[in-house]
């Protein structure tokens, strides 16, 4: 059973699914063919609750991986020998609240658990996690090109290599707060504008995917 400074938490459930799969082919004898993939896919509750922070602030997050591989080699004469390759990544990724809250409702001075992450002065908090949405994926297509040529000149052997390396790169965020996100208490009264003690909360806006090339 788990349990933390605030008393006991919910199980934490993870589940991992992996699969792998390889291909060779050798269609002609001067060439090779190679192609790979590999999934992988990771749910979990109750998870990224702190030491001091009730259970309902928890998330659930899941990820997957994607992995694939494939190459082309020929050997086109003894001494001249040409690969491509193509790379690819893809790795989304994000995490839901144990406790959704909606976008911004009505302002909870009374118990502010009620609408965000609240954390009062000390060390816990409360109510939900800051964020309904927590996304954040990324993809690569990578394609490499390689010549070896193996020549003979000034008395010795030597490898020339010639290559080219063209990568294709593409992150998405989005991060959407869960209520008002964080919400804390401030004593200062250019915090308050005089109105001290007030509540400050920090969330992030509802607003497109912030994508990244």
């Amino acid at each position: 059973d788990r349990v933390n400074l605030i008393g006991p938490l919910p199980d934490s459930d993870l589940h991992v699914n992996e699969y792998f799969l390889k291909l060779s082919a050798n269609p002609v004898q001067s060439q090779l063919i190679d192609a790979s993939f590999r999934y992988r896919d990771l749910d979990q509750t109750n998870a990224d609750i702190g030491a001091f922070d009730a259970a309902s602030t928890g998330d659930n997050p899941k990820e997957i991986n994607r992995v694939g591989v494939f190459s082309w080699f020929w050997t086109a004469t003894p001494a001249l020998n040409v690969e491509a390759k193509f790379n690819l990544n893809d790795n989304p990724s994000g995490a839901t609240p144990v406790t959704p809250l909606g976008y911004q409702p009505p302002f909870d001075p009374v118990n502010p658990a009620n609408v965000g992450l609240y954390c009062p002065p000390g060390s816990s908090c409360f109510g939900g996690a800051s964020l309904a949405i927590n996304d954040d994926s990324f993809r690569r297509y990578e394609y490499k090109l390689t010549t070896s040529y193996l020549a003979n000149f000034l008395g010795a052997s030597h490898l020339v290599k010639l290559g080219a390396n063209y990568s294709d790169n593409k992150e998405n965020l989005k991060r959407i707060a869960n209520g008002w996100g964080t919400i804390s208490v401030r004593t200062s009264s250019s915090d308050c504008a005089g109105q001290d003690p007030c509540f400050r909360a920090r969330f992030s806006p509802a607003q497109p995917s912030q994508i990244s090339r």
